[in-house]
């Protein structure tokens, strides 16, 4: 009788689905959301970029995930190379499952969740509840959707990230101008950004992302997950891999000496 009511619930979208994801991990997801889409078809809905991450990372190491979502680069961070990761969502309902999930796997010892916005200007912002809604700094905002918005320099204060993602459906250049000491610092080797693919008007906005991370010393590239090799960007894809220029001989000596994980039961890469 119970499975029969899982299934059930499962069939209309009513409880989160669960996905097997890296290293016997898994994740919950609405049932129709592009994140349960994208891992139905994939596994790894970024195969490249996040290869790069569970390649590059080394235990205790500091991940750097905002707009973490339902924690798909969070978990992969925590489970496979058992870095440290500072997670940051604001939207309610994805927070809630991006918890979930770190409790799930029992990463509550590897990951900080943090319901905040990160923006340029520490505040108060409001989120839409709606799916797709964009953050905005909104000092006046009150009841639903109301977030505190925070400087990621500020957020991380002296804890210097690795690696840091940022994906935060079209604000990606906000969020890098609240971080320029976070970018400076000479710890950090890695920026993965979410390049809003398809989405209209963003483009101007990515050639400025390229621009100030150019400034900060990172370069453009992509990475071949099989060779364990970075190659020059081909084109562009839904995530852009950035890496600091002066460091990349020491990146590709790093990935290469990397221990293989396992983005399927069938597939170590």
């Amino acid at each position: 009788m119970f499975a029969h009511w899982v299934t059930c619930r499962l069939a209309v979208g009513a409880i989160p689905l669960p996905l097997p994801f890296a290293n016997d991990t898994w994740l919950f997801c609405e049932r129709r959301s592009r994140e349960a889409a994208g891992l139905r078809l994939l596994v790894l809905k970024d195969f490249a970029a996040m290869s790069f991450v569970a390649h590059y990372l080394r235990p205790a190491e500091h991940f750097v995930d905002v707009g973490a979502g339902v924690g798909s680069y969070t978990v992969l961070a925590a489970a496979v190379t058992a870095a440290r990761v500072t997670a940051f969502e604001p939207a309610e309902a994805a927070a809630a499952a991006l918890m979930r999930n770190v409790a799930f796997n029992e990463l509550a010892g590897l990951v900080k969740c943090r319901r905040i916005g990160v923006s340029d200007a520490s505040g108060r912002g409001y989120f839409p509840p709606a799916a797709g809604g964009r953050l905005r700094a909104d000092p006046c905002a009150e009841g639903e959707g109301v977030v505190r918005l925070q400087r990621l320099d500020e957020a991380l204060g002296d804890d210097v990230a690795q690696v840091l993602k940022v994906d935060v459906c079209g604000d990606e250049l906000e969020v890098l101008r609240g971080a320029q000491l976070t970018l400076q610092r000479p710890g950090l080797d890695a920026v993965i950004v979410g390049t809003g693919r398809g989405c209209r008007g963003l483009a101007p906005r990515w050639h400025r992302v390229c621009a100030l991370l150019e400034r900060h010393g990172f370069e453009p590239a992509d990475y071949d997950p099989f060779e364990r090799r970075l190659l020059r960007p081909a084109g562009l894809s839904d995530k852009g891999l950035f890496v600091r220029g002066r460091r990349a001989d020491a990146i590709m000596r790093r990935v290469e000496r990397a221990e293989g994980f396992w983005p399927t039961e069938d597939l170590c890469v």
